[in-house]
């Protein structure tokens, strides 16, 4: 009996996965604080990484001591993503392993957890956006990572099982989604190798960058 060739598809995290996007984000929070009067580092923003953007603006209004709508502040911290979209480059070797992806059939889908106003701009900036047909957006899903909903989502709209996907993941909370949706997992961390230990936990694979993952699909 002929094996399933593995993987069907490629269900991709955006945000420094994909896209050199954090430090963009670090940038539209900390402007985002300064207009509230407090101060947000990049140590802050590190740590807000994969947790999904409504939590991050509830951290920041915390950190005002603000009772704010969050609605309000995330569309602040939205629309200073969207006006920083032209300084979005894209991660080594993600464009590489799109076009093998592509050339070979395998599908492929963003699933983030950014809305779908901001991937739709994000991806359009790095270049990426006609070469995926299927985004799932963190507002298109009623739970974020670490749920594995969006994952889901992508996979229906694609017509695959996640058993036959491999999820490509660069954060912890996004690792711990992939798992729990039954896809396999590689994980591109941007955190120091010392940090590594716990994400290995939630993967099946830690590489140093999209070229070491193309590599290892023998691509």
């Amino acid at each position: 009996m002929r094996s399933i060739p593995w993987p069907r598809a490629i269900l991709f995290d955006m945000d420094g996965l994909l896209l050199d996007s954090e430090p963009v984000w670090g940038r539209a929070e900390a402007d985002l604080a300064r207009s509230l009067g407090v101060t947000w580092t990049e140590t802050d923003a590190r740590a807000c990484v994969g947790i999904g953007l409504r939590e991050t603006v509830a951290q920041i209004a915390a950190r005002a001591r603000l009772r704010a709508d969050l609605d309000v502040l995330l569309g602040g911290l939205v629309d200073r993503f969207v006006a920083r979209s032209g300084e979005l480059r894209t991660k080594p070797g993600a464009v590489e392993l799109v076009d093998a992806a592509l050339a070979r059939s395998v599908a492929i889908a963003v699933a983030t957890s950014s809305p779908r106003r901001v991937a739709e701009r994000a991806l359009l900036g790095g270049g990426l956006l006609p070469r995926f047909a299927v985004i799932a957006a963190g507002d298109e899903v009623t739970a974020p990572k670490p749920d594995p909903a969006v994952y889901k989502l992508a996979a229906t709209r694609l017509g695959v099982t996640l058993a036959d996907s491999l999820v490509l993941e660069d954060s912890l909370t996004g690792c711990r989604a992939g798992k729990a949706s039954g896809a396999r997992v590689f994980a591109v961390p941007e955190l120091p190798r010392t940090d590594r230990e716990t994400i290995e936990l939630f993967s099946d694979g830690v590489f140093d960058d999209l070229h070491a993952v193309k590599k290892r699909l023998g691509w």
